[in-house]
């Protein structure tokens, strides 16, 4: 991936687990998160106390809707997560517009190996998590922490 910072977990939730300690999760704050993904997305966020606040997907790639997550942010946003699925990668760059002090988070289990604008998914994301769970691709997972 071109990345120095990566570091390997045994779980893309447990990867999700860290993210949130390093952004610093607390109570009160509000995580934008897409509605269709899995509980796992969500829970290391919820668990700190954060309040999840759930957008709506595009009809066209099933992924987080850019035009929903503008009408949900506020002052307490920390960060959006984006959930990649069924190998679409999302168009960071639209999220990365919305504020400099909310965090975009990839997950990116579902889109190994695919790129968006000659870039691989997750790269542009200021964290990023892969799987390699048997449901997916291989059985290791890592995170990914863009230099600042």
């Amino acid at each position: 991936l071109g990345s120095k910072n990566i570091f390997c977990t045994s779980s893309a939730a447990s990867a999700l687990e860290i993210i949130a300690d390093l952004i610093d999760i607390k109570k009160g704050d509000e995580i934008i998160i897409p509605a269709h993904t899995y509980c796992a997305t969500a829970i290391p966020f919820a668990k700190r106390g954060a309040k999840v606040i759930w957008a709506d997907i595009s009809l066209n790639t099933r992924t987080i809707d850019i035009l929903d997550v503008k009408k949900k942010i506020t002052k307490k946003t920390k960060a959006i997560v984006i959930v990649d699925l069924y190998g679409y990668a999302v168009d960071i760059k639209q999220f990365k517009k919305l504020g400099k002090k909310i965090k975009i988070v990839h997950d990116c289990a579902q889109s190994i190996g695919a790129n968006f604008m000659k870039k691989k998914s997750g790269m542009l994301a200021d964290f990023a998590c892969y799987s390699f769970h048997s449901q997916k691709n291989q059985s290791r997972s890592f995170i990914y922490q863009r230099a600042t």
